[in-house]
């Protein structure tokens, strides 16, 4: 143990003589740096450690953010976003500035998109939209080229302007609007199933997407009319629904599908294709937005992991979780409707009472949470109700009614896969104005503005569209 202490006490003696050696040369070269210079050039007294915080590097348009006196002032752009009409707002849009000073490419299918991973590329400045559109940019980077970009979903458009250091300025109605073509900016891609009865391309039309963003799926338009009617009508390329729902692949190439209401010519053989039913699930899964209205409902009731979430009244009762009956809910005893019908904005939740607050600040507004659904079409696929068990098939009721002397669900969204959700399905027991005429679209459209159940189909359009969770 001694001789272990004495090779110990030995070692540690060598150790500062050593350092003690090293100390010495550095204060001596210290000293010589420091004659050498005057007081101004080292303000650091010798052995002194300097505990200032680096500043982290700024990046890209980072760098180019004012320090504007007095505290508190900044560099703002302000504004308000709104659909492609340039009317109607947009709640919860993105508004931001890309750090590298465009934002990154959309993927070429759906994904699972989260509100809370990044908005296409680092933004150095953001900002979201409140309920009637306006925002407030702050920190704005100060530049001649300024790149602002506006986003909900996959709708995007980028506008470059000149900003003034530490000042006010606003973004111009027509820059802060959504696009109407894809030559102005990002349009996510759209299926549309042309039905007998329900066209909500007429309302994508009335949002103010331009016709020629519509086309046979062989054309360059953002909008694919596929065909969904006996006699073909509407759909230019007279392309079946039958060759998207058998081809996932294809399915994934588009962000939302919409199934419109229609007769059950295609969807009844469909529906007995369990590769068509297995698509669907899949597509949702990986971030597809499926919308289905009134007849069409078996899109959503006929496959397995859907039937749970939505509880139709046909020939089953709704403790059975399982698919029910094909079309049993379209008999005509089972059936209704109500013309014209006093609907309810369900306003237990966040989602309705924002619903709410933006109908009643349109310029043909509904207020006081009721909205007026016009159908002449007196046989509705009623919804008795939605799951029980809202743990495991959670979903949000949009819009109540009393049809049949029943309060019933008339408009339902649920997220898919219920845990760690990626896509969304949405079912309206009610549609859009039907067709005025026959021919090719738009000729069948109605030639005057939107209607209060319109605007609610076109507002829970940009919610279906944009990205899963809470924002930021």
């Amino acid at each position: 143990m001694s001789a272990f202490r004495n090779r110990t006490d030995a070692s540690a003696s060598r150790l500062w003589t050593v350092l003690g050696a090293a100390l010495l040369v550095l204060q001596v070269t210290c000293t010589q740096e420091r004659n050498s210079r005057t007081i101004d050039d080292d303000p650091t007294p010798i052995g002194a450690i300097d505990m200032t915080v680096t500043t982290p590097q700024c990046m890209g348009l980072g760098c180019k953010i004012a320090a504007c006196p007095p505290s508190g002032s900044d560099t703002v752009v302000y504004g308000k976003v709104t659909a492609p009409n340039g009317i109607d707002p947009i709640r919860e849009a993105i508004v931001y500035v890309p750090s590298s000073g465009v934002p990154e490419e959309f993927p070429s299918e759906v994904s699972c998109e989260v509100c809370n991973s990044p908005v296409g590329g680092v933004p150095v400045t953001q900002a979201i939209t409140g309920i009637d559109g306006t925002f407030e940019l702050k920190r704005v980077p100060v530049t001649d080229n300024t790149p602002i970009v506006i986003q909900k979903g996959r709708w995007r458009k980028m506008t470059r302007i000149k900003v003034e250091k530490c000042e006010r300025q606003a973004l111009s109605a027509e820059d802060a609007r959504l696009p109407r073509t894809q030559g102005e900016g990002g349009i996510p891609r759209m299926a549309v199933a042309v039905g007998n009865w329900d066209a909500i391309e007429c309302v994508l039309r009335g949002v103010g997407l331009s016709e020629r963003e519509f086309s046979a799926p062989s054309g360059s338009g953002a909008v694919h009319l596929y065909n969904n009617r006996t006699d073909g009508d509407g759909a230019p390329g007279s392309v079946n629904v039958r060759e998207l729902l058998t081809d996932l692949k294809k399915m994934k190439q588009y962000n939302l599908i919409f199934l419109n209401c229609s007769d059950d010519t295609y969807s009844a053989s469909l529906l007995t294709n369990a590769q068509v039913k297995k698509n669907l699930v899949d597509y949702a899964a990986a971030g597809g937005r499926i919308y289905v209205t009134d007849w069409s409902y078996d899109f959503i009731g006929q496959p397995p992991e859907f039937a749970p979430y939505i509880c139709f009244n046909d020939n089953k009762p709704c403790t059975d979780l399982s698919p029910h009956g094909r079309f049993t809910a379209t008999d005509g005893f089972r059936t209704g409707s109500v013309n014209p019908l006093w609907a309810e904005i369900d306003q237990s939740h966040q989602g309705g009472k924002n619903l709410a607050s933006w109908m009643a600040m349109l310029a043909d507004p509904s207020p006081g949470g009721k909205v007026k659904v016009v159908d002449d079409v007196g046989s509705w696929v009623l919804m008795r109700q939605t799951a029980q068990d809202q743990t495991k098939y959670p979903s949000t009721t949009w819009l109540w009614g009393t049809i049949k002397g029943e309060r019933r669900p008339v408009t339902v969204s649920f997220d898919y896969p219920a845990q760690n959700a990626c896509g969304k399905v949405l079912y309206s027991s009610y549609h859009t104005r039907e067709h005025n005429e026959s021919g090719l679209f738009p000729a069948y459209c109605p030639k005057t503005k939107l209607i209060a159940q319109e605007q609610v189909l076109e507002y829970l359009i940009f919610e279906i569209s944009s990205c899963i969770g809470p924002i930021g």
